[in-house]
């Protein structure tokens, strides 16, 4: 109890009883250390794989001689990497400090098994037939407290065990503990066979045809699991199979397993066989140019083939000149598969034109002695034969002087073979023999004008003509100074008779007239050295001569300083000729020459102030003037701040006698002084993103410079989470001169903003405790923070079995700076009870089973999905947790119109008139189309819309509707308010939940509950009822009236429908009319008119009869080109199947027949379509009687493509035309039909 110091007393006495006393500090130590003690423990892991001991559990009696302070033991916390034998110390400390130690066995085990959870797996055999799996694929989530190694068997599969296979998976912890579950191992054979193909080459027979077997193709097909079966797409050829060589044929190879696979053998069909062809002799004439072509089909007499003819040639086509006469020529005839036969002709060629006779007229001159003569050729202008010209001649061709005028002459032109022609052309006979011209030279004198002038008299010097001269006239005839001296002039002498001639003659023309002097006074300038020179035209002032002034001068002409002020100058003025005259005028000298200015660059400073300045002294470098310099000036010359750097100044310098000259210079001004600036500190927060910027405005508090602080430099701007707290940040000015300061502030960083808290979500399964924990960061979604480092806390990490479903659970994310936020994350907790299933089937209230519903399940603890689509079989499944609040909803809105007809209308219709009340609530249900609980005949108004396709879907309702099939109701005749789910509670055992869908609009049950379209292939009708059309040959652009009427079988019906397809290229649909049924457009389904569909729906409440051939309506079209109607309108029962309703309510197949109408009297032949075409078109035509008809195709140049005869019946026949008929030619084709009652040509256009 005393250990550490205690204060004692020591007295002293002397001898005379005199005592006295100190104190001292007797410290009391103990230095012995504890006795420890230690056993081994045992520790079991718990069901999170951990484990821990005390002190207390290892201690086994450990002592001290005073007190034991403290028990610590080390390790204390186990896991499942510590399994088995552990050494851990325990120290014992007194309350002295000292401390001993011991170490005991700490034996760790693990005794709680794993838990095995399987899940069914589907393999496919692979193309050996083999497959096989691991214990991965199998594994559901298997777990245990520490971890688990799994195995699967069997693992292996083949062929024989295709179907499910029942396979154990087993799970072991480190420990050994085991658990096992089981799972169905579905083993498929999708692998398809392999399908190989050969490809064969086949001939056609005498008949044009060949088949082939699957051996034909097949090249060694082979499947794993073996092959079942084996097809081929297409056995039979013939001729027009030739040209699409090769043709692709499928090979579909099926194993026994079901799988397919096909491949493609290229089958090359060939033809071998030559055709058989008969020649026959042909005249032929060459034409204008002296040419003829031959046609093979005129040599061709006849033949044939056994995949027809497809071309003709012959060896050849093309004659001329030098073919008249009889030319052999070889014809042959080629199949499309270009076999060929060859026969013999002899082509006669005439030439029977005659030429091309072609005159021109002509001029001729009589000579000298008055005669004139022509040949032929003059008279020809280009005559021409087919074959060559061989002579032409003229008559007369001689002409005299009588013949003066307009002569008729005659050309015959004559060819090679004998045939002739003649013109005429007009000879014009002309005297064109001029006269004889005679001149003589003449002298002129110009006036004081300077003009003069001659006569044709004067210069004539004795002209003749030997039939006359008529007259004389001379050019020029009149003279001005431009003609001084000598000057040919030309006299023309014309005859009686138009002809003329010329002679030259010289006319001297002479001025002896002097100029008229004028002058001017003028100012002249001195130059830059004093002198000044001047020029006569200076002075001249308008001098004039009749003729024109030669020159002008002037004295004197040059002027010195001494000559300034005014001057007598004289002007001398000869003219052209050499006439001279003068005049007098004043010259002032003026000296205005303005002095030279030389200037030099400056440098000057700054002040404190920012000022600077300078003197003409500082920019002048050697101004100077010829007369004197009175005054310099430079501008500017004063500086401030603004005019840093380089300035352009004027200097000016002015003489005495007031001429200035200026010059530039640069002053540069520079500023030496450097600015002074102020720092402070500054708190700056960083931002979301974790940076920071600051500014100068941040740490500045205040600058100042002579002229003005332009840039602030700081050594830091940006901060990030690094800088959180004080930083040092430099401050430079500068000012526009480059001259700086500095000074320092203290920036200090903070983090304020609270991290971005990202939850998730997560599932947890209890433990075979009950129990499951985990750790906040298995909530964390990716939280994120600018500066990091974060830390997880959450409200709640222990989950037992109270807390099976979700849980809501906070967690706090904190950052390294202390701020933190919060989100928030369900957690399902999962029961460790076994999960159960909710299943059901959807059945029609036939039974039948509805297909392609989309069933929604929202649950509280969904396991194996929230959506699934019904099959063939109506059926579906979920797998929920056990516990679990589950609620069940089927819908299905698609295939609006599937098993809607006239009839759901007409029964609705007589719902609502109460002549045949619904029986059933699923009925009602159905005929409320557009769900407004009510049923009219505004339903029946909606179907037969949708039947149409005037809508799409239904107002306010959708394809489907479904109820509880466990749902009685308590009104059959008032079903609305029917529940469209199941809701289902706590859900501990297998539950079923199935559904009644109602088809809405079928009332009549007709719908195909599995059906992926509108249309049902269901075969429901017990008869065949028709409709009639009379038959009629279209007419482009006329009217087409189409009466639809009732045919002997129609019997009693309450309605129908149909959709009619009509050919658009042939025919416009232009409206209907009612008939002995009243019908409109609310009746037609319009919207395919384009494409040629016309949709007919219509019903009575009430069954009719109507006799045969009765007009029920008519259906107006406009024909766009010829056609047989027959040939161009149907029904089309993919789109809307035609049926109508007899007087039982039954439905019967609809029909349509074409009634033929009164004979035909004469040929018709119809045009070719489809027009243009590229591989197919047809061809049409009627004939009076049975008879014979030739169709022959020829291209445009009249070559023969091919023959088509045959015996072709009465009325309307129809012929196609393939490739095989026109081989590579296109364009435009022509094709003559030929037959007793005569023969018609049309045309149709290839593309190609």
């Amino acid at each position: 109890a005393n250990l550490g110091a205690n204060t004692v007393t020591l007295t002293v006495t002397d001898q005379s009883g005199n005592s006295s006393t100190c104190t001292a500090t007797v410290t009391v130590e103990d230095n012995i250390a504890p006795t420890a003690q230690c056993q081994d423990v045992t520790a079991q892991l718990d069901a999170t794989g951990n484990a821990s001991v005390t002190a207390a559990q290892v201690d086994n009696g450990s002592t001290d001689n005073c007190a034991i302070a403290s028990l610590s033991v080390s390790p204390n916390a186990f896991t499942c990497a510590d399994l088995g034998a552990n050494t851990v110390t325990l120290t014992v400390t007194d309350q002295s400090g000292n401390s001993s130690t011991c170490t005991a066995t700490v034996t760790v085990e693990d005794n709680i098994a794993p838990t095995a959870l399987c899940q069914n797996v589907t393999v496919q055999l692979d193309a050996t037939g083999n497959a096989s799996i691991t214990a991965a694929q199998v594994d559901n989530g298997s777990s245990d407290n520490c971890s688990v190694s799994l195995s699967v068997s069997p693992s292996t599969f083949g062929c024989g065990d295709v179907g499910t296979q029942t396979v154990t998976l087993t799970a072991t912890d480190p420990a050994g503990n085991t658990a096992t579950c089981t799972a169905t191992v579905t083993v498929e054979d999708n692998v398809a066979p392999n399908a190989v193909c050969a490809n064969p080459t086949v001939y056609l027979d005498a008949n044009g045809q060949v088949t082939i077997t699957v051996a034909t193709v097949d090249g060694g097909s082979s499947d794993a699991c073996g092959i079942a079966s084996m097809t081929i797409s297409e056995n039979f050829f013939e001729c027009d199979d030739i040209v699409n060589n090769p043709q692709q044929v499928t090979l579909t190879v099926t194993d026994v397993n079901g799988n397919v696979a096909t491949c493609v053998s290229n089958v090359t069909v060939l033809d071998n066989t030559a055709p058989t062809a008969t020649c026959q002799d042909v005249t032929i004439m060459l034409d204008a140019l002296g040419q003829a072509m031959l046609d093979p089909a005129q040599v061709f007499a006849g033949g044939s083939d056994n995949c027809g003819i497809q071309t003709l040639v012959v060896s050849q086509s093309f004659f001329d000149c030098t073919d008249v006469g009889v030319v052999p020529v070889v014809l042959s005839v080629i199949d499309e598969s270009n076999n060929t036969t060859t026969c013999n002709a002899n082509i006669t060629v005439q030439d029977n034109l005659a030429p091309n006779a072609v005159c021109q007229d002509l001029t001729v001159q009589l000579d000298a002695t008055g005669n004139a003569s022509i040949t032929a050729a003059q008279v020809d202008n280009g005559s021409t034969d087919n074959c060559g010209v061989a002579s032409v001649s003229a008559a007369p061709t001689s002409f005299t002087c009588a013949d003066v005028g307009a002569n008729t002459v005659t050309l015959t032109v004559t060819d090679v073979n004998g045939n002739t022609a003649t013109c005429t052309a007009t000879v014009t006979v002309e005297d064109n023999v001029a006269p004889t011209a005679v001149c003589q030279n003449v002298t002129v004198q110009l006036d004081a004008s300077g003009n003069g002038s001659v006569t044709a008299a004067q210069v004539d010097n004795g002209s003749t003509d030997n039939c006359g001269i008529a007259s004389t006239t001379v050019m020029p005839s009149s003279f001005t100074c431009a003609d001084v001296g000598a000057n040919t002039v030309t006299l023309t002498v014309t005859d009686v008779n138009g002809n003329t001639a010329t002679c030259t003659a010289t006319v001297t023309v002479e001025d002896n007239v002097a100029p008229d002097a004028q002058c001017q006074d003028i100012t002249i300038q001195l130059d830059a050295a004093g002198n000044a020179t001047i020029s006569a035209l200076d002075v001249n002032n308008g001098s004039s001569d009749a003729c024109g002034i030669a020159s002008m001068t002037a004295a004197p002409m040059t002027f010195n300083c001494t000559n300034v002020g005014a001057n007598t100058v004289t002007l001398y003025v000869t003219d052209v000729n050499g006439n001279t005259g003068t005049c007098t005028s004043t010259v002032t000298v003026e000296d205005n020459v303005a002095p030279t200015a030389v200037c030099q660059d400056a440098t000057v400073q700054l002040d404190a102030s920012g000022q600077a300045s300078i003197t003409t002294a500082d920019i002048d470098n050697g101004s100077s003037d010829n007369c004197g310099i009175a005054t310099m000036d430079v501008s500017p010359s004063t500086f401030d701040c603004s005019n840093q750097g380089a300035n352009t100044v004027t200097l000016t310098v002015t003489d005495v006698n007031g001429n200035s000259a200026t010059c530039t210079a640069t002053v540069t001004v520079q500023d030496n002084i450097a600015p002074t600036v102020t720092c402070m500190d500054a708190t700056v927060d960083l931002d979301p993103s974790g940076f920071a910027v600051i500014t100068s405005n941040t740490v500045v508090a205040g600058e100042s410079d002579n002229c003005a602080v332009v840039m602030e430099q700081l050594s830091v701007t940006l901060f990030d989470c690094s800088d959180v707290g004080d930083n040092t940040v430099t401050v430079t000015a500068m000012d526009a001169a480059g001259n700086s300061a500095t000074c320092t502030a203290t920036v200090t960083i903070r983090d304020v903003t609270p991290p971005n808290a990202v939850c998730q979500d997560i599932t947890i399964m209890l433990n075979a405790m009950g129990e499951a924990d985990i750790l906040p960061e298995d909530l964390d979604g990716g939280s994120t923070d600018a500066c990091g480092n974060l830390s997880f806390a959450a409200s709640q990490t222990h989950f037992t079995q109270a807390d099976v479903g979700v849980v809501p659970v906070t967690l706090t994310v904190t950052d390294i700076n202390g701020n933190s936020a919060t989100c928030t994350a369900n957690v399902t907790v999962l029961s460790n009870l076994p999960d159960v299933t909710i299943s059901g089937i959807i059945t029609t209230e036939a039974g039948d089973p509805v297909a392609l519903a989309e069933v929604d399940l929202v649950s509280t603890n969904p396991v194996s999905g929230t959506h699934v689509t019904t099959d063939a079989t109506g059926t579906y499944s979920f797998t929920v947790g056990n516990g679990s609040d589950n609620t069940v909803t089927p819908a299905k809105d698609i295939n609006l119109t599937n098993g809607l007809s006239t009839a759901d209308a007409l029964f609705i219709q007589l719902h609502v008139l109460g002549t045949l009340p619904f029986t059933s609530p699923y009925q009602i249900i159905a005929a409320d189309v557009n769900n407004d609980q009510n049923v009219s005949t505004f339903d029946a108004l909606l179907i037969r819309q949708a039947i149409l396709g005037i809508i799409g879907a239904f107002p306010n309702n959708t394809s489907w509707r479904f109820v509880d099939a466990s749902y009685a109701f308590p009104d059959p005749n008032n079903p609305w308010g029917f529940p469209e789910n199941v809701s289902l509670p706590n859900v501990t055992a297998n539950t079923v939940a199935n559904f009644i869908g109602v088809k809405i609009g079928d009332v009549t049950g007709d719908a195909d509950p599995t059906a992926f379209t509108d249309q049902s292939s269901e075969d429901r009708y017990l008869e065949e009822r028709s409709l009639q059309l009379p038959n009629q040959i279209l007419t482009s652009g006329a009217e087409v009236r189409v009466p639809v009427m009732a045919s002997r079988d129609l019997g009693d019906f309450y309605g129908f429908q149909f959709a009619l397809h009509f050919d658009s290229e042939y025919l416009e649909f232009e409206g209907v009319e009612s008939g002995s049924v009243v019908i409109s457009d609310g009746n037609l389904g319009t919207a395919g008119l384009a494409q040629g569909e016309l949709l007919v729906s219509w019903n009575d409440i009430t069954p009719n009869r109507y006799a045969e051939g009765e007009v029920l309506f008519t259906l107006r079209f406009r024909a766009r080109q010829e056609a047989q109607l027959s040939e161009v309108i149907a029904l089309d029962n993919s789109r809307l199947r035609a049926e109508g309703y007899d007087a039982s309510l039954n439905a019967f197949e609809l029909g349509l027949e074409f009634v033929e109408q009164a004979s035909v009297s004469e040929f018709t032949v119809l045009n070719a379509r489809p027009n243009p075409f590229s591989d197919r078109t047809e061809i049409a035509f009627e004939l009076p009687e049975a008879a014979p008809v030739s169709i022959i195709l020829m291209d445009a140049t009249g070559k023969v493509l091919s023959i088509i005869e045959g015996n072709y019946a009465k009325g309307f026949n129809k012929v196609a035309l393939t490739n095989n008929h026109f081989g590579d030619v296109s364009g435009m084709i022509y094709y003559r039909v030929e037959s007793p009652w005569g023969t018609i040509v049309r045309h149709v256009v290839r593309m190609r």
